[in-house]
């Protein structure tokens, strides 16, 4: 009875056993994974502008500050029967180079006397070619300058002569790019001809020339076109 008591308690207890293994729970561990993602890029900074103020320079001087091309007459010449005009160029306010053309021409003398007509043969058509230019002065006042012309004037055939002058001028604006220039100075003249004596065989020529000089005085009307 001892015995079958001990076999049933046993057999129990192997039975509870099982049945405590059945229940126990596997217990699992998790192991916590970080991704460690890749560092952002540090933003980069923002972009700053330095303003630096810079003064204006002042305007340089050229020829744009005033007009650059103008036609001119020589006021005198004009009423003394001589068509001179004047090409001027203003390289700068400073500077100014004039080209000179002249076209004149000189009728023929007749001389009438007892009703008989002669022609004295006197006419020619004279042409006029030169330059000068102008150095303006620095002035608080109206533009004054200094300069000078070289002229080659043309008569006849063997009938030519050479002006140098040598001038100072004023100038003062009538109305918008209308300019008035007065000059005055010194003027120096060279003149060489061939002069013929008729006489048939005994005809001959011969060679004159002269060296004038004395003051001279010009006004001038210019226009500025552009």
């Amino acid at each position: 009875m001892k015995k079958a008591f001990v076999s049933i308690f046993a057999a129990l207890a192997l039975t509870g056993a099982a049945f405590a293994q059945e229940d126990e729970y596997e217990v699992v561990e998790y192991e916590e994974v970080v991704e460690e993602v890749p560092a952002q890029p540090a933003a980069a900074p923002a972009r700053t502008y330095t303003t630096t103020s810079t003064a204006k320079a002042a305007p340089a001087k050229s020829s744009s500050d005033k007009p650059f091309f103008g036609i001119g007459l020589d006021v005198i010449k004009a009423i003394n029967g001589s068509g001179y005009l004047n090409f001027v160029f203003n390289l700068n306010p400073s500077i100014a180079l004039t080209g000179i053309f002249g076209l004149s021409h000189h009728g023929e003398t007749t001389v009438e006397a007892n009703s008989v007509k002669q022609d004295m043969g006197d006419d020619y058509t004279a042409i006029h070619i030169g330059a000068g230019f102008d150095y303006y002065l620095p002035s608080n006042l109206s533009p004054f300058s200094v300069g000078g012309e070289f002229i080659f004037n043309r008569f006849k055939e063997d009938n030519c002569a050479i002006d140098f002058n040598f001038l100072a001028g004023v100038h003062a604006n009538l109305a918008k790019n209308l300019v008035l220039s007065g000059k005055a100075g010194l003027n120096m003249e060279y003149q060489w001809s061939t002069e013929l004596v008729e006489g048939g065989e005994n005809g001959y020529e011969y060679d004159v020339s002269r060296f004038d000089w004395g003051i001279a005085y010009k006004v001038y009307l210019t226009w500025f076109v552009f």
